[in-house]
C-alpha cells in the first residue's frame, strides 16, 4: 500500500504538479489536491518544494501562473470574501473548497511554509474571514437570498435558518478557530447538527456561548459594497418575518455565469418575494436565455445587454438608512451602448397597517431605445389599465440572446399612453399582490410578454420603453404590496420650483395612503440649489416628509441643509464632510484627512466614499480617532496581488504575473475598474496610480501602466520570498473622500436620528 501510495501520489500526481500538466479545478479546487497530498505525504523537503509550488505557480483556475493564494484569496475575491462569479450558489459553494484548503492546510508545520499556510490568519488572509459575516448579512426582510447571476428564478427562495445553514460544516471549523459572537449564533440559529466522524462537535460550546450573548441583531438597511450590494429593510424589528419587507439592489461586478443585472432590484414583502430574479438555470432548457437584461427588473438600452461580457461593478452615489425611509442612489456605466447616464434612486417607505412601498426613479441617457424592464412573480391574475393590442406569433424583439438559444419572452403585445399607468399581479396562491404604477411621460410605448420557460410558471413582464436617438428617460414608479385591496389611494407629480436647466430636472411626488398618511417624495442632481414644492422648502439630495392625518410624523434629508414648511422640519443640517485622504495605512485599516471628523463611534456604520478618476468605493466607518481626523474603516481593501516579471521597457508601467480578474466597463471611453486605483509594494513605500492595464494574451503577462515612470527598486522583495510583487488598493493618499450625512426626526415619537448637526424646528417638548 505504502509503495503504491508513492508511485501513483508522488510519482504521477506530483510529476504532473511539477509540469504544470494538470486539467480542470476553479478557485482553489484543484490546489486542494496537492494540499491534501502534501500533508498526507509529509516527506519533508519534497513537501515544502510542493508547498512552495502551490504558493508562487499554483494551477489557478488553468492559468499556471502565480500563487494560490494571490489567485484564489486576493485576486477573485471582493473585500467581503464574496467570489466574482456570479450567483448565489456558486458564490457561496465555493466557501466549501476554501474550508477545506484552510483546514488541511493548518496541518502543516514546517518552519518555513506554516505561517503562509495558516488560512485562519485574519491579517493575512482578511477576506477568508470576511466572508464568514458575508453569509450572515447576505439576507434580506430576514429570510431572503438575493439573487444574481445563475441563481432565481419565479419562485420564493427562502433561508429560514440562514444561508450558513447550507455549509454548516464550514461554520463549525470556523468557529473553532473564530469563536466569535456572530458565528456563535449563526451556528444556533442553524440548530443542532447530527454527529460527524470527522469533525470535533462544537454544538456544546456554542449553546453556552449563545446562552451568554442571545440572537444575532435583526440586520438593519446596510451597503455591501465590495459584492456590490445594498439592502433596504422595513420594520427589522418587527415581531414575525411575514411583518418585515426589504430590497436588494444590485450593482456588483460578475465574471463567469454572469447575468446583466446591474442596477436589478427584488422585493420581498409580506412574506414573498415579489420582483424575483429569473436567472439560472438557461442553456438546460430548450426555451432559451435568462442572462439578458430583459429578465431583470432593471434598465435596458437598445434591447440589448448592458455589458458585452462579464459586467462592471457600478458605484454608491448616497445611501441612508433607517429606521424608516431607508434611501439608496446608485449608478452604473453599461459598456455594450454609447451610455451617457444609468442611475437608480430607492426609498423603501412604510405606511399604515404594516403595509410597505417603494419610491424608485430611474434614470438613463444615451443610446436609441431605453427600457424600464419588470416584472411580477409567479402569479393568477395580471390586471392593467394599459389597452394592449393582439399578440404577435414573434417573440419579443431582443438584439443580445446568446449562445444560439432562442428568446423566451414570448406573445408580446403593444399599447401607448400618455398618462400615469399600472399593472397588477396577484401572487399565485396568496394573497399577495404587487402593483406597479408608473407616472406619465408623453409618447411612451408599453410592452407586455410572457416567460415561456418550462420550470419557472406563470411569469409576465412589463415594459416601458422610450425611443430618442442619444435621447434621455426617466421613469418614475411606485412599487406596492398589498392583500386584499391597494392601500396606496392616489399618486401624483408635483411643480419644483427653482430648479436650474438641465436634462434631469428635480423630481417631486406625492403617495397618499389610506389611513390618513401623505407622503412627498423630493429627489434631485442639485444638492445646493434651494427649491419649493408646495410649500416645502428644500435643499439637499433627497426629502422625505411623511404626514399623518394632517399632522407632520417624521422626516428625512439626505445630503442636505434644509427641508421645512410652515415652521417645522430640519434647518442648518451638515450636509456632507468633504476631505482629501493624506494617509493610508492599509495594514491597520485606518485613513487620515486634511480635516476633522467627529470622534468615537458617532459615525460608526456610516459609508465613506472613495474617489480617484473613475475609481470610486465606499467602505463603512468603524471608528473615528483623536483629534479626528483619522478614521477607521472595517474592512481589507486589497484589490489585487502578483509578482513583477519586470518593469515595461520604457516604464511607463510592470509586466505582472497575475491576469486582471476584474471585469473592464464603461463608454464611450472605455475603462477599467483599476484606474484610478492605487499602487504599492510589499513594504508601502511606492506610491502609484494606475493608468490603464493591458491583458496578457495565452502565456503572455500583462501590463500594468502606471501615472509616472516607475522605479523598480521601489518594490523590494520584503518577505524574502524571492518575488518582488505589486499590491493595488481601492485607496490611498489623494483620494477625494465624503461622508453623505442624513437625518431623520420622528415627530410622533419626539426624537431624531443622525442629526448630522441640524437644528429641529417645531418638535414638541
Amino acid at each position: 500500500m505504502k509503495a503504491l501510495f508513492d508511485r501513483c501520489l508522488v510519482q504521477v500526481f506530483g510529476w504532473d504538479w511539477m509540469r504544470r500538466e494538470l486539467s480542470g479545478g476553479n478557485q482553489g479546487a484543484r490546489e486542494q489536491d496537492l494540499a491534501e497530498m502534501i500533508v498526507c505525504a509529509n516527506m519533508g523537503p519534497i513537501s515544502d518544494r510542493w508547498l512552495e509550488e502551490l504558493f508562487t505557480h499554483a494551477y489557478n483556475s488553468n492559468q499556471n501562473r502565480g500563487g494560490f493564494d494571490d489567485a484564489a484569496l486576493v485576486n477573485a475575491l471582493t473585500r467581503e470574501g464574496h467570489t466574482l462569479v456570479s450567483g448565489l450558489g456558486y458564490a457561496i459553494g465555493y466557501l466549501q473548497s476554501k474550508s477545506d484548503m484552510a483546514e488541511t492546510l493548518a496541518r502543516v508545520q514546517t518552519e518555513k511554509w506554516a505561517a503562509r499556510a495558516n488560512l485562519y490568519d485574519e491579517k493575512a488572509y482578511p477576506k477568508l474571514r470576511a466572508e464568514y459575516d458575508l453569509w450572515i448579512d447576505m439576507l434580506v426582510a430576514g429570510e431572503f437570498g438575493p439573487q444574481y447571476g445563475d441563481s432565481g428564478a419565479g419562485k420564493t427562495v427562502r433561508y429560514p435558518n440562514g444561508l450558513p445553514a447550507t455549509h454548516r460544516k464550514t461554520y463549525d471549523r470556523a468557529y473553532r478557530r473564530w469563536p466569535d459572537d456572530r458565528i456563535a449564533r449563526a451556528i444556533h440559529r442553524c440548530g443542532k447538527a447530527a454527529p460527524n466522524l470527522f469533525e470535533p462537535d462544537v454544538w456544546p460550546d456554542v449553546e453556552k456561548h449563545f446562552e451568554r450573548v442571545g440572537p444575532e441583531p435583526p440586520l438593519h438597511s446596510r451597503v455591501i459594497d465590495g459584492a456590490g450590494f445594498v439592502m433596504l429593510e422595513s420594520r427589522p424589528d418587527a415581531r414575525t418575518l411575514a411583518e418585515r419587507a426589504g430590497v436588494a439592489f444590485r450593482y456588483g461586478y460578475g465574471q463567469g455565469h454572469q447575468h446583466q443585472d446591474n442596477l436589478n432590484v427584488e422585493f420581498f414583502a409580506r412574506g414573498e418575494s415579489l420582483s424575483p430574479d429569473l436567472g439560472y438555470p438557461c442553456w438546460a432548457h430548450p426555451l432559451g436565455a435568462t442572462g439578458d437584461t430583459v429578465h431583470h427588473c432593471t434598465g435596458m438600452f437598445d434591447r440589448g445587454r448592458q455589458h458585452p461580457g462579464a459586467i462592471g461593478k457600478g458605484w454608491l452615489e448616497m445611501f441612508a438608512g433607517g429606521p424608516e425611509a431607508s434611501f439608496a442612489d446608485v449608478a452604473a456605466d453599461p459598456s455594450a451602448t454609447p451610455t451617457r447616464l444609468f442611475r437608480r434612486a430607492v426609498c423603501l417607505a412604510d405606511a399604515p397597517e404594516g403595509n410597505v412601498y417603494l419610491f424608485d426613479v430611474l434614470r438613463m441617457a444615451g443610446g436609441t431605445k431605453r427600457t424600464y424592464c419588470f416584472h411580477g412573480p409567479m402569479h393568477e391574475e395580471f390586471a392593467t389599465n394599459l389597452q394592449f393590442g393582439p399578440e404577435s406569433p414573434e417573440p419579443f424583439p431582443l438584439t443580445s440572446v446568446s449562445r444560439g438559444l432562442n428568446n423566451n419572452v414570448r406573445q408580446p403585445r403593444q399599447a401607448a399612453l400618455d398618462a400615469d399607468a399600472w399593472a397588477d399581479w396577484k401572487f399565485k396562491g396568496a394573497d399577495t399582490h404587487i402593483r406597479l404604477d408608473l407616472l406619465a411621460a408623453p409618447g411612451r410605448q408599453y410592452y407586455t410578454a410572457v416567460y415561456a420557460k418550462t420550470d419557472v410558471p406563470d411569469i409576465r413582464f412589463l415594459f416601458a420603453e422610450d425611443e430618442v436617438e442619444d435621447g434621455a428617460s426617466e421613469f418614475i414608479a411606485i412599487w406596492q404590496a398589498y392583500g386584499s385591496a391597494p392601500f396606496i389611494e392616489k399618486i401624483e407629480r408635483l411643480p419644483v420650483e427653482g430648479a436650474a436647466e438641465g436634462e434631469f430636472a428635480p423630481v417631486a411626488a406625492r403617495v397618499t395612503c389610506a389611513g390618513g398618511q401623505v407622503d412627498t417624495f423630493i429627489y434631485t442632481y442639485e444638492p445646493d440649489t434651494p427649491l419649493t414644492v408646495d410649500g416645502m422648502q428644500l435643499q439637499g439630495s433627497f426629502g422625505y416628509w411623511s404626514e399623518l392625518d394632517g399632522k407632520l410624523r417624521c422626516v428625512r434629508l439626505v445630503n442636505g441643509t434644509r427641508l421645512l414648511k410652515d415652521g417645522k422640519g430640519v434647518v442648518d443640517a451638515v450636509p456632507r464632510f468633504t476631505a482629501k485622504a493624506t494617509a493610508v495605512d492599509h495594514v491597520n485599516r485606518t485613513i487620515t484627512l486634511d480635516g476633522n471628523l467627529p470622534v468615537g463611534d458617532a459615525l460608526a456604520g456610516q459609508m465613506v466614499c472613495f474617489r480617484n478618476g473613475t475609481h470610486r468605493s465606499a467602505y463603512r466607518i468603524v471608528e473615528v480617532l483623536e483629534p479626528g481626523n483619522v478614521a477607521r474603516f472595517d474592512l481589507d481593501a486589497l484589490v489585487y496581488r502578483s509578482k513583477i516579471d519586470a518593469a515595461i521597457p520604457d516604464n511607463s508601467g510592470l509586466i505582472v504575473e497575475m491576469p486582471f480578474v476584474l471585469p473592464d466597463a464603461g463608454n464611450p471611453n472605455t475603462y477599467s475598474y483599476y484606474d484610478g486605483a492605487y499602487v504599492t509594494g510589499e513594504d508601502f513605500k511606492a506610491a502609484y496610480r494606475v493608468k490603464g492595464i493591458e491583458r496578457g494574451e495565452g502565456d503572455n503577462s500583462s501590463k500594468l501602466l502606471l501615472d509616472r515612470v516607475v522605479d523598480i527598486t521601489e518594490f523590494p522583495d520584503a518577505d524574502g520570498d524571492g518575488r518582488q510583487m505589486v499590491y493595488i488598493y481601492d485607496m490611498g493618499p489623494g483620494d477625494d473622500v465624503t461622508v453623505y450625512n442624513s437625518v431623520f426626526v420622528d415627530y410622533a415619537a419626539g426624537n431624531t436620528v443622525a442629526a448630522a448637526g441640524a437644528k429641529v424646528e417645531g418638535m414638541q417638548p
